[in-house]
């Protein structure tokens, strides 16, 4: 991989390492920032860094087009809950990555995008008029944009773009790299990449939460996608079951996070949800909403009444009093937040004088018998209700 050494780092680079090409050191800072697989569109410029990764060892996968190697990667990337894959592609056609890049910003998805662009020499001939204007067309769909015109700081320019994707609020980067960066030196380091500790709340907001809600009659837990992102649904679970706080979850993001038959679950809720789920979350005098974003079709256009006291609970400090302004407004991951509070309620020995008999509890549970029997009706001709509420298979519901 080395070509030569140097008795001092180029201009600008961090720490003295060897020499080696911009294309070389983009696969080996990949490699150490976690990212275990890339994801191509090959041809054009992109063939001297697919040569520097097919070195580097990393795992490759090849996809019929742009936009479906971005999706491959985006799906990778939410199971693995950070930026581990890495899409590359030529310039011609990396706009095709843009819906991608869109819900990446819309979904909280870790994505990392590199196109090969064409050499800065060029850019007064316009040569590939796809390469124009990629920095500009991609700005606002990225959490993280670099335009990299040479080879000098690429690990740090890799390394930004793999830590802005998967912390905080995930989202899109894109490296946009000219194709002379990948054949100039540089010496700057590639160091190993540990990702900064998800955050938590302060002591004095998990106090003042817990006050909230062992004043509360009717608490309900609101539960979106930032559960599943960050790995919380344990936890939400612990959380649920140790207070006896019903649940509901956003139509398509919160789902899952309890099965469906589980006896604290009230059901999904918004325009497609359980009326069940909207009857609860209208009644509650406490809303503990974690990792949602409130949106239109989980609130039915927003046209949920919210109560007085609302916790909302989001990575994002953006998402806290954008729609619903909270009571409390804690910025943190839902997973820390949740074991926090959990700590906090086993530290005190505190428990619902309700109990899982309340009649709190009773009302949820009445209140999800009757939608479930208003909605087996709703199959009764055919007999095998398949709807966009849920999928009946025989006896089980999935």
């Amino acid at each position: 991989m080395a070509t030569m050494t140097t008795d001092a780092p180029e201009s600008g680079a961090t720490q003295h390492e060897e020499l080696r090409t911009g294309s070389d050191a983009i696969v080996d800072t990949l490699k150490k920032s976690g990212v275990d697989l890339v994801i191509g569109y090959s041809g054009g410029g992109t063939m001297m860094l697919a040569d520097s990764i097919v070195k580097g060892g990393l795992k490759t996968m090849a996809a019929r087009t742009e936009t479906s190697a971005a999706w491959l990667s985006y799906g990778y990337n939410r199971i693995k809950r950070r930026a581990s894959s890495a899409v590359v592609t030529h310039v011609v056609g990396v706009l095709h990555t843009a819906p991608v890049l869109y819900a990446a910003k819309s979904d909280s998805t870790p994505l990392l995008v590199i196109d090969i662009n064409s050499s800065n020499a060029l850019d007064v001939r316009e040569g590939l008029q796809d390469g124009t204007e990629v920095y500009s067309a991609m700005k606002p769909l990225t959490k993280y944009i670099r335009k990299m015109t040479t080879a000098e700081d690429m690990p740090l320019a890799v390394r930004q773009a793999v830590t802005a994707a998967s912390t905080g609020r995930p989202g899109a980067a894109v490296l946009d790299v000219q194709f002379n960066a990948l054949i100039q030196g540089t010496s700057c380091k590639s160091e190993p990449l540990t990702l900064p500790a998800p955050p938590g709340a302060a002591p004095q907001a998990i106090a003042e939460a817990l006050g909230k809600i062992k004043a509360a009659k009717q608490p309900v837990l609101v539960v979106g996608a930032g559960v599943h992102l960050s790995d919380g649904a344990a936890e939400l679970r612990q959380l649920a079951e140790r207070l006896n706080i019903p649940v509901v979850c956003t139509t398509w993001g919160g789902r899952g996070v309890l099965p469906d038959t589980h006896p604290l679950f009230a059901g999904v809720l918004g325009s497609f949800g359980w009326e069940s789920a909207n009857e609860v979350v209208q009644r509650a005098d406490l809303w503990l909403a974690f990792g949602t974003t409130f949106s239109q079709v989980s609130t039915g256009a927003w046209t949920l009444a919210k109560p007085d006291e609302v916790i909302h609970v989001d990575i994002d400090p953006q998402q806290l009093g954008k729609i619903f302004e909270p009571s409390l407004g804690i910025v943190g991951d839902a997973k820390v937040v949740l074991q926090q509070l959990i700590d906090a309620v086993d530290k005190e020995g505190w428990t619902n004088p309700d109990g899982a008999d309340g009649p709190w509890v009773r009302m949820m549970e009445k209140a999800r018998e009757e939608w479930h029997a208003y909605h087996k009706t709703l199959g009764a001709e055919s007999g095998s209700p398949i709807n966009q509420y849920y999928l009946k298979i025989g006896r089980a519901h999935v």
